[in-house]
């Protein structure tokens, strides 16, 4: 066998491998949290719920920022109790929970 043909198996194994492998997820547990209909219970569209998430994730960043330089007046904190360290899920949960409103302009 070559060269090539000995890589080419090894990375056929190791691909076969991967594949046959079972998926990490726990049975029963959504992929995304909080769920998707969740979410849609306290916004209008998938659309606003982008949206509303995006601008609360960026606000949570610039608080935790703004915390570490003793200045933390200008953003709420999160509202939400939980494990994620991810600003984009800790906004989402608080959308799912209804703790954030919006209004269209």
């Amino acid at each position: 066998m070559t060269a090539a043909g000995t890589v080419f198996a090894r990375l056929h194994a190791a691909a076969t491998l991967r594949l046959n492998r079972q998926p990490r997820t726990r049975r029963n547990q959504a992929l995304i949290n909080p769920r998707i209909d969740k979410l849609l219970e306290h916004v209008d569209s998938d659309y606003a719920s982008v949206i509303v998430a995006a601008k609360r994730a960026r606000q949570i960043n610039s608080y935790y920022h703004n915390l570490g330089e003793g200045t933390f007046d200008e953003f709420p904190p999160p509202m939400v109790e939980t494990r994620s360290k991810n600003y984009l899920t800790i906004a989402l949960e608080e959308t799912a929970q209804g703790k954030l409103t919006y209004h269209y302009r």
